[in-house]
């Protein structure tokens, strides 16, 4: 059976395969223990306006209703696989009534392989099943990013953005570009090996250092270079949405519209269920393009907003300055031994559990994408929910 004939019950069973590593690949660390390979070169040679985190554990929930009233269609009577453009739907289902082939890679040895495996499956998956039911995502793509990174080894990352071919532009697409720079996506990602268990979790559920990260590398912490880099690429970018992965563990978050507020959700395992990391992504990618459903209760419409903050705590934001050649001194080995103490102080730091929800408001335009169904949001529901937090 095509995924196509039953497209919900295939998102909601669609699971990442387990992850390989090569002969070659460096151990990951111990469990509770920190790496300490994550040697990000942050420079202050601009003001970084983040200041704090706030975690919305549970905001993913969101994500089940939402796909139920999004996905949960007839046979579309299509194939899986998009002839001109080759994408197709690529994830095995826990379900054996689907016949998805079998995509085959070499165990990872290295960041660069990690990233095919992430093309290749997750994303190349998510952006078919995005494009099978919203006009408004058939321009947008995941896209690898290669800057000339002196981290490059350390830290990559794909961009959700929109790609032009000189094709026409259909005409919710022509609707919506003046606010392109709201949807994209960061998707950064680093092997397990770099971003151990241990540096995800404290990288998600730490409070953010009340300080500016305006300061010499060598007095940061690892956790606060990572966040460091987070927000230097996502500026750059213009993407307020970001999503971080090993491969083996995935956060989703969102930025204020100044960059001054990171808001994060727990870490979500390479194969949990309910909502699963394809679903999460597919609804966190739908909330970045304001994509909400059209059917069903209120609860089902639903997306993540971008968090808004009052007006006298929204400083200037200073873009990343081109890259240049200059070459830096890596950051001293450290002498723990495995004790996770080093000079990442922020293990032991408190966090904010504030849960917040956001909800999109806008309405939907016509479609002509494959679903071709009535679009029509129920917007004053969607406000009296909103009125009513």
């Amino acid at each position: 059976m095509r995924a196509t004939q039953r497209l919900y019950v295939y998102l909601t069973t669609a699971q990442l395969p387990a992850l390989k590593t090569g002969a070659g690949a460096p151990e990951p660390p111990p469990i509770g223990h920190k790496s300490h390979l994550n040697h990000l070169r942050i420079l202050n040679d601009r003001p970084r306006t983040a200041t704090e985190v706030q975690n919305f554990f549970g905001a993913l929930d969101m994500a089940t209703p939402w796909i139920r009233n999004k996905f949960d269609v007839r046979d579309m009577e299509i194939p899986d696989e998009d002839e001109d453009t080759g994408e197709s739907l690529t994830l095995p289902s826990c379900s054996n009534i689907f016949d998805i082939p079998r995509t085959w890679h070499r165990p990872i040895g290295d960041l660069f392989k990690l990233g095919d495996w992430l093309e290749d499956l997750p994303l190349v998956t998510v952006s078919r099943l995005l494009h099978l039911v919203e006009e408004r995502t058939l321009q947008w793509r995941f896209v690898r990013v290669h800057d000339r990174d002196w981290d490059r080894d350390l830290f990559q990352y794909f961009l959700w953005t929109r790609v032009t071919d000189g094709a026409s532009t259909p005409r919710a697409a022509r609707m919506d570009e003046e606010n392109d720079s709201e949807k994209s996506v960061v998707v950064a990602f680093q092997p397990p090996w770099i971003l151990s268990r241990e540096d995800m979790k404290n990288f998600a559920t730490s409070e953010f250092p009340q300080r500016s990260l305006d300061m010499n590398k060598s007095q940061l912490t690892s956790r606060e270079r990572l966040w460091g880099k987070m927000w230097d690429v996502c500026v750059a970018k213009d993407a307020y949405f970001f999503v971080l992965t090993s491969y083996e563990q995935w956060v989703f978050g969102c930025w204020s519209r100044n960059y001054t507020t990171a808001c994060i959700s727990d870490v979500f395992e390479w194969n949990a269920h309910g909502p699963s990391v394809t679903e999460c992504l597919t609804f966190w990618i739908a909330s970045a393009m304001g994509v909400v459903s059209t059917k069903g209760d209120n609860n089902g419409t639903k997306v993540i907003k971008i968090p808004k903050i009052s007006s006298n705590r929204i400083p200037v934001v200073v873009k990343p300055p081109p890259f240049d050649e200059t070459t830096f001194e890596a950051p001293a080995a450290s002498d723990s031994h495995w004790t996770g103490k080093s000079a990442d102080t922020g293990s032991e730091t408190s966090f904010l559990t504030t849960q917040t929800h956001f909800v999109s408001d806008s309405g939907v335009y016509p479609t002509s994408a494959p679903i071709n169904r009535p679009q029509k949001a129920d917007n004053e529901a969607i406000r009296r929910w909103a009125l009513g937090l």
